[in-house]
């Protein structure tokens, strides 16, 4: 069965697209190659090629859209789902905003972690780590329900934290369960 999904159709449609521009070129080259009295094929082709190439910008511009409303859809499920993390962009799940990528590859910045590679990529504009707590600032302001790497984060970041409540669901513990939680 084949990947039907947003991009993926993006990918075959790019594709495509580039193989009719192409194809449609080398025909070009065909025909002008042929006999003088053939110059008005040889305008057609060229038109039809024109058409081609404009059939491939529209189409770039389609697919450009349909990737802009994937990542619109994906953030809107997740920000549906109480079970996933409020915040966006990679954490490393021990030691939080520490990730930087390298040759497409996420890296902790701390020394022996491995668990910053475990970040997908497709993470980045929206969290979907299992959430572990329910946190907000000294004042109580904007509670925000977070991952163990977005936890770890915050409380470089935010003066005053306050756990408001630890989730304790196995399934929402993240990948090393809730320990360090209370910490």
């Amino acid at each position: 069965m084949s990947d039907t999904s947003p991009t993926n159709m993006a990918l075959i449609f790019r594709q495509e697209a580039a193989r009719l521009v192409e194809a449609t070129h080398r025909d070009l080259k065909q025909l002008r190659t042929q006999r003088r009295g053939e110059e008005s094929r040889a305008a057609t082709a060229e038109r039809a090629l024109n058409t081609a190439r404009a059939a491939a910008v529209a189409l770039g511009a389609v697919v450009e859209h349909l990737e802009q409303e994937a990542r619109a859809a994906r953030t809107a499920w997740l920000d549906a789902d109480p079970s996933r993390c409020d915040m966006s962009g990679p954490v490393c799940p021990e030691h939080g905003a520490t990730v930087v990528v390298t040759q497409g590859r996420n890296t902790c910045t701390r020394p022996g972690c491995e668990l910053g590679a475990t970040v997908p990529r497709a993470d980045w504009d929206h969290c979907s780590a299992p959430t572990v707590v329910v946190i907000t600032d000294a004042d109580g302001n904007d509670e925000l329900t977070v991952c163990r790497g977005h936890l770890a984060d915050a409380r470089t970041r935010l003066a005053g934290l306050r756990i408001v409540t630890i989730l304790t669901r196995p399934h929402d513990a993240g990948p090393r369960g809730d320990e360090g939680v209370g910490r």
